[in-house]
């Protein structure tokens, strides 16, 4: 019962983290929070954040009971993701995709929660590269795989590779998007560069 108390905290936290309020950023509900949301945000930073993971804790310990509960897994994989936990998010996610295999959705979630838990280096690790390719199994046309195995394919000097699958996100994007522009200067830059 309290994990919408929870997931609502944590946005608020993150939203305030990130310079402003609901108000700022264009979210959050009209009116009033529930009391419990409330009486959380109330709390200074530190123990807010104390609480937050004690919620997130106590999930986890209730999955260990029940470990057939795939809407559970999914929520901590996502709680994991938001306290910046990303090896914890990857394993939920992992435990979710046990019990779905062909959801695009969790593998998806995994993939990100493996390329964050891998780093920010200038390459991808082999995890993400895996992770991600799970997900375009699941889902051909989905454009972060799409972007990323592309960028695994310039990162492993195979340029073609590359173009095929970001010409194929390109065919998803709008011709005026940010995005599109970006993409034409990337599948252009590989072309210079054979």
């Amino acid at each position: 019962p309290w994990l919408d108390t929870l997931h609502s905290a944590m946005a608020e936290a993150v939203r305030e983290q990130a310079g402003g309020g609901a108000a700022a950023a264009g979210a959050g509900p009209v009116g009033k929070p529930p009391a419990e949301v409330a009486a959380l945000m109330s709390l200074p930073p530190d123990q807010r954040g104390d609480a937050i993971r004690g919620m997130v804790a106590g999930l986890a310990a209730k999955l260990a009971q029940n470990p057939d509960d795939l809407a559970g897994w999914t929520r901590l994989g996502g709680s994991y993701l938001v306290l910046g936990e990303p090896q914890k998010a990857a394993d939920a996610y992992g435990k979710a995709m046990a019990l779905a295999p062909q959801d695009a959705a969790l593998a998806l979630g995994r993939a990100q929660a493996v390329k964050q838990a891998s780093g920010n280096g200038d390459t991808l690790s082999a995890d993400t590269v895996a992770a991600y390719r799970k997900v375009s199994s699941l889902q051909p046309d989905q454009p972060e795989a799409l972007w990323m195995l592309g960028l695994a394919a310039k990162q492993a000097g195979h340029p073609d590779e590359a173009a095929r699958l970001w010409r194929q996100l390109l065919a998803q994007l709008g011709p005026a998007s940010p995005q599109s522009t970006e993409l034409k200067q990337q599948i252009a830059a590989l072309g210079a560069s054979k």
